[in-house]
């Protein structure tokens, strides 16, 4: 799926995060009246054995195959594009929360959905042509089982900001637990617990980067530490949230538009 600026969805790779998912009570207790406020939090991050995921020196006779035209236009008969929040609630038929919150300059641009279970809702400032994203995946029925995942070209294919959020409804490349649902993250990276109400969440910096073959089918993934790639994630029932930017938006702002979606 394909935004109107160079934001590219990849449908046919997707993701949930049942199996995976650790649930522990942090209970902390408040003075002078001693109320006990239990927070769960869930392990949205699913964290790989190392920073490149995928198999390497692959010869090329066992190289994966590039999409066929059928499973290509398959996908796009799945996506749903509308330009108000609304439209997109009566087209997938579940509840989507919008942010109270928007740093200044922040506008609704559109909202996609590349599975009847996935919505993102993406804002733009006209002025810097910075981003933000808000997605939103029901864990529940046919829900992709591995994603939200942010997604940056090859070195030698990368223009700019030019990124993907990808999901999958299947394993990815490897056997690597983290693969296997949940929202990956690489081995090195460093993440941050983030209270959203009565549930953590966790925050992270880094983006995955395609490791492409020699046939331009991407074969694999390496983690790279780019600090303008931010986001957070948690989960509130059976919906897994992500508020992401790919411009260093700060750990503060993307916190504040966490807590005041509604």
């Amino acid at each position: 799926m394909k935004f109107s600026k160079p934001v590219r969805f990849v449908p046919q790779v997707s993701l949930a995060a049942l199996a995976l998912l650790v649930s522990v009570s942090v209970v902390t207790a408040s003075t002078p009246s001693l109320r006990i406020l239990a927070l769960e939090f869930i392990q949205v991050f699913q964290r790989t054995r190392s920073d490149q995921v995928g198999p390497q020196n692959v010869l090329e006779a066992d190289q994966a195959q590039p999409l066929s035209e059928e499973m290509i236009q398959e996908a796009e008969r799945r996506v749903r594009t509308t330009t108000t929040v609304s439209e997109m609630e009566a087209e997938r038929g579940f509840d989507l929360k919008e942010p109270t919150y928007l740093p200044s300059g922040f506008e609704l641009q559109e909202v996609g959905s590349p599975y009847p279970e996935v919505v993102a809702i993406n804002y733009e400032n006209s002025q810097t042509g910075d981003r933000l994203f808000v997605t939103q995946q029901r864990l529940d029925g046919d829900s992709p089982v591995v994603g939200p995942i942010v997604l940056i070209p090859s070195a030698a294919e990368r223009e700019d900001y030019n990124f993907s959020i990808m999901w999958s409804d299947r394993p990815l490349f490897d056997d690597d637990p983290a693969l296997a649902g949940g929202s990956p993250i690489g081995a090195s990276a460093k993440t941050t617990p983030i209270q959203i109400g009565n549930v953590v969440g966790e925050y992270v910096e880094g983006t995955w980067q395609e490791v492409v073959a020699s046939n331009g089918v991407m074969q694999g993934m390496q983690w790279v530490q780019d600090t303008n790639f931010r986001q957070v994630q948690w989960q509130e029932g059976e919906i897994l949230f992500q508020v992401f930017s790919p411009n260093a938006m700060s750990q503060e702002e993307l916190t504040e538009i966490a807590r005041g979606l509604r």
